[in-house]
């Protein structure tokens, strides 16, 4: 089963060719829901956004507008694709998956250390595994750090404008 997120469009559960609609739930919700860490990679490792599966492709959705490969110039371009990209930002938090950790780091590499056995399966067969599956893994510890990161940004106030001298 796969987790479809298109840009346009409502996300869809894949069971083989079936599409079962998401629903959200009557009663109850996401704020009971509470995966640990194997079960938020798995989810994640289920997630495409516009047939792209999200842990071994985030880095190719913002990589088409960063020309100066640096870890900032690429995070800031991976947060500027999400500002733009709201159903894929909105997917994660549906079931809170954006929420854990505590800001040390610690729960980002236990999830990219459970992310890897479940992406060493979606290896197409080209180049190292191994590799393939830590980039995976360090795709989603990096997916819900900018969702984070867009949290914190919604959250601060806008900058003062100041006055101008012609007023």
């Amino acid at each position: 089963m796969t987790w479809r997120i298109p840009a346009n469009g409502d996300p869809v559960f894949r069971l083989g060719t079936l599409d079962i609609p998401y629903c959200k739930p009557t009663t109850g919700g996401a704020e009971y829901l509470d995966l640990d860490c194997e079960d938020t990679a798995r989810m994640l490792c289920s997630m495409y956004y516009d047939e792209a599966c999200v842990v071994t492709r985030f880095p190719d959705f913002a990589a088409q507008g960063s020309r100066h490969p640096t870890t900032d110039a690429i995070i800031a371009a991976q947060i500027s694709f999400l500002q733009q990209a709201p159903r894929l930002v909105d997917a994660p938090k549906l079931l809170r998956l954006h929420e854990h950790g505590n800001g040390t780091g610690d729960y980002e590499l236990r999830l990219s250390r459970a992310v890897e056995p479940i992406a060493a399966g979606l290896h197409g067969g080209i180049g190292d595994w191994e590799l393939f599956a830590i980039r995976c893994g360090g795709n989603a510890a990096t997916l819900m750090d900018c969702i984070k990161k867009l949290d914190e940004l919604a959250q601060k106030p806008p900058p003062p404008i100041a006055p101008s001298r012609f007023a």
